[in-house]
This record gives C-alpha cells, sequence and structure tokens, in this order.
C-alpha cells in the first residue's frame, strides 16, 4: 500500500492517477541512478490554463496576463534555486486564456464559485489528452480565482496529481488573487506534489520508485511541504523535498520529460521581481484586507527584516499597526540600496537579478 497520510503539510492536496499505486515493472529497470554533471539542470515545462474569472481581472489581455505570469514564474522560480543536482526551473511553454465555456471545471453545483478539486484536476487530464498544443508539455497547470474544496471558505488552496509530471494525469490547480502573487507559495507547493514531492513528515509513496519520503522532516519546521508559517523556512524546500525532487529526476525512464527540453517556445521573459510591480501602499492595502478598514505603508517605520510595516489612523485619532510579509525584490535597507528581500532575506541583489541577455553580432 501507499505509505501517505496527512501528518504533514495540513489537509490532502493531492491524489495519485489511476493506477498509479504501483512502479510498472517495465521502467524498474530503468530506475538505475544517473551519474549527473554538477551543472545538470531540469526544465519543468509547463503550461498554465488561466480561468475565466482570473483572466476577467485582466480583461483577457494576453499582454497582462503573460506579463504577470512570468513574473510569478521567477518568484516561484527562487524557492526551487536552492537545489542543486539536479538545479531546477520552471519555464512557461504555453498559456491558455480560457473565456467561456470551461468543460473541465467541477463545480461542486451549477453556478457555484467551489470547484471539487479531484474532478477538476481528473477533468483537466481528459480535457488535454490528444490535444497538440499541451502534447510536449511536462506539466498542466490550472490557475484560478475560485474556490478549490469542498466548500466556500475551505482552506485548500490547490490540488495536484501526484507524481504524474511527463505522464497522462500531469495536471494540477492553484488558487490566485490577481495581481497580487499571492500564490507564489502554492504554486511552488503544487509544482512539488507533480515532481513527487509529499509533506514533510510522510512516509515513502510506493508509486515512485525509490522513494525516500519525508519521515525525518517535521511539518512544523514550516517549511514549503510541512506547516504554514511565517517564518523564514516558509520560502524554503526541506531537505527530504530536495531528495525526492533528485530521486524523481533520477527516474529517466518514467520521467524523461525532465531531461528533454521539447519545446522551443516559451512566453516572455520577465526581468521583473512581483516588488517592481506592486507598491508597499497596495500590498499593505490587500494583504490586511481581512482586518477592518484599510492599511497604507508606514514611512516612518519602513520595511523590518522583510516585513513592510503598515499603519492605519482612524477619524478619532486612533492609530494601528500591523506588517505584511514583503514580496520577492522590495529593498529592505534604507541605508543599503543594493539589497532586497528574496526567500523571506534581505541579501545583496545582485546575484538575484535577472540579467537580459543579448545576442553577440
Amino acid at each position: 500500500s501507499t505509505d501517505t497520510g496527512n501528518s504533514g503539510g495540513g489537509a490532502k492536496d493531492y491524489i495519485h492517477a489511476p493506477g498509479n499505486s504501483t512502479v510498472d515493472p517495465a521502467l524498474a529497470n530503468s530506475s538505475v541512478v544517473l551519474e549527473e554533471r554538477a551543472a545538470s539542470w531540469m526544465y519543468v515545462e509547463t503550461h498554465i490554463v488561466v480561468e475565466d474569472t482570473h483572466a476577467k481581472k485582466f480583461k483577457h489581455l494576453k499582454s497582462k496576463i503573460l506579463a504577470y505570469l512570468a513574473t510569478l514564474t521567477n518568484a516561484v522560480n527562487l524557492r526551487y534555486r536552492q537545489m542543486r543536482d539536479p538545479r531546477v526551473k520552471i519555464v512557461i511553454v504555453g498559456v491558455t486564456i480560457q473565456k467561456g465555456a470551461e468543460p473541465y471545471l467541477k463545480r461542486i453545483r451549477p453556478g457555484s464559485k467551489v470547484i471539487e478539486p479531484m474532478d477538476t484536476v481528473m477533468a483537466l487530464a481528459k480535457y488535454i489528452k490528444g490535444k497538440p498544443v499541451y502534447a510536449k508539455t511536462d506539466f498542466v497547470m490550472l490557475i484560478t480565482m475560485l474556490d478549490i474544496g469542498g466548500y466556500e471558505g475551505d482552506s485548500t488552496a490547490g490540488f495536484t496529481m501526484f507524481g504524474t509530471v511527463c505522464g497522462e494525469y500531469r495536471t494540477g490547480s492553484f488558487e490566485d488573487e490577481p495581481d497580487t502573487y499571492d500564490a507564489t507559495y502554492i504554486f511552488a507547493h503544487e509544482m512539488a506534489h507533480g515532481l513527487g514531492v509529499v509533506h514533510d513528515g510522510e512516509g515513502r509513496d510506493d508509486s515512485i520508485s525509490n522513494h525516500p519520503g519525508a519521515r525525518r522532516c517535521p511539518p512544523s519546521s514550516g517549511h514549503i511541504m510541512g506547516d504554514y508559517s511565517f517564518e523564514e523556512n516558509h520560502y524554503r524546500f526541506s531537505d527530504c523535498s530536495l531528495d525526492q525532487i533528485r530521486n524523481t529526476y533520477k527516474l529517466s525512464g518514467k520521467y524523461k520529460c525532465l531531461h528533454v527540453k521539447n519545446n522551443a517556445k516559451r512566453i516572455p521573459t520577465s526581468y521583473k521581481y512581483p516588488a517592481d510591480i506592486v507598491s508597499f501602499d497596495t500590498l499593505c492595502k490587500i494583504g490586511l484586507k481581512h482586518l477592518e478598514g484599510v492599511y497604507s505603508y508606514d514611512k516612518d517605520k519602513g520595511v523590518t527584516n522583510c516585513e513592510v510595516n503598515c499603519v492605519k489612523k482612524t477619524p478619532d485619532g486612533w492609530t494601528y499597526t500591523s506588517s505584511v510579509g514583503a514580496l520577492d525584490g522590495a529593498p529592505c535597507d534604507s541605508k543599503d540600496p543594493k539589497k532586497g528581500c528574496y526567500n523571506g532575506k534581505c541579501v545583496h541583489s545582485a546575484k538575484y537579478k535577472i540579467v537580459k541577455k543579448t545576442k553577440k553580432q
């Protein structure tokens, strides 16, 4: 039986593909460990399906949607930056902007703003089957403004077919509030499930050969695949997660697509991070919208340890303060303009900048 449970990372947000509970014997011999060079790269060529209500926030304008997704992906790739042997990069090779009929969306009832997680990703897998536009993609991810879960307000924020990258059921989903880059964490989390990563604290998964599991990594440490936290680990994968990604990459028979770059095309590159686009005032307003009233950036206090200080003043003279985590790329040291927040740390920006490459004449 497959040894996974609810011990880590909260609610179950992934499921195995049909008939995927055991390893195909024909693939067992191809699961030998490959000697990889230290400089090896794993490109996960991903197609994003933009659900209609999400696209409406951008007025279905292709240029705006592509720019947003490119910048969001830059932030997601920061989370995978710590990975070595191989290095990992999510590459967006296609985008479907939906308008009108969306046959793969399985709402809990007609007209509902809640979509059933498992049925939707299963239906998405059926939808992409045989369509040339998706044929050469390693993974297909649905981005939505709708609630993913069994009811409105359900804490589930994403759902993915486990370990299905390169396969027939290579689908996942995640919620996002357009223009906020709020989905950076959940996009990274759900993509990891697609790459065969269980929640921290869970055991081996028998659907993947040599799967190491994550028993030795407590979910309470608050890494990306553990309990949700507001600490530094929130921006990082545990060693267990990294080991599982390496194991998937080594299974070159089952996961051949991770060793091949199938697509010459990709969406236009963004040279920006979320903080280059979202102002501190906007971040305070959006990030603290669950609190009463409207917060704005507290210029006097500025940014403290990559937490943006926010303030709200009431007509009767009361002052309320709070803070919200800085977005990637935000300036964080008033004395050193070369520093910025990346993965929750205030560090020198130089090595994180996305450099424009120009061809030699």
